[in-house]
């Protein structure tokens, strides 16, 4: 079975530490053709084995889950994944050609979109700011506050038990 790797971890030494991840790999892998795609906070890994799911992802979390590393296993199958790389990074992780550049939209349509999709957060992109600070920024948005007519509608639809307990608390606000 072939096996996708993603690894997201900014290392100060990141080359190293995907070579190291790599070596570890080669202890399980069929063969040493373990293929590899690196950035300043993730890496890509593809490989090959007959190792089992079971045992490749107990091999991983004894390796990453143990020291909390954020990482993505699961087999490859191209015909049943969705996936754009640049030609080159496509033809060296899946061997595959299937990728094709976008010629219908301008670059700056894309990036358009590409805003919209992610609601301005694109502009940081190219700033050096981690995934968990992009996340943080999102969890910090103002929440919209529930009226107290919508906290009785979801009352009169599901039941008082299925408020959350901040939403309950915000009913005992109203309440007062």
């Amino acid at each position: 079975m072939k096996y996708l790797l993603t690894i997201f971890i900014e290392h100060k030494d990141q080359e190293s530490f995907v070579k190291s991840v790599g070596r570890e790999i080669q202890d399980i892998a069929k063969t040493s053709a373990i293929k590899y795609f690196f950035g300043p906070q993730a890496a890509i890994f593809t490989f090959e084995t007959k190792t089992s799911f079971v045992d490749v992802k107990e091999f991983f979390d004894n390796i990453l889950s143990d020291l909390s590393i954020t990482h993505i296993l699961v087999p490859i199958k191209t015909d049943k994944m969705s996936y754009w790389f640049e030609k080159e990074h496509e033809k060296h992780l899946f061997g595959t050609d299937v990728c094709t550049t976008n010629e219908e939209f301008s670059m700056e349509e894309q990036n358009d979109m590409i805003d919209a999709m992610y609601g301005g957060l694109n502009s940081f992109m190219d700033k050096d700011i981690s995934i968990k600070n992009i996340f943080d920024m999102i969890d910090n948005q103002p929440q919209e506050v529930p009226t107290l007519d919508d906290l009785l509608d979801k009352i009169n639809n599901s039941g008082f038990d299925s408020l959350t307990k901040d939403e309950k608390d915000l009913l005992k606000q109203y309440s007062k």
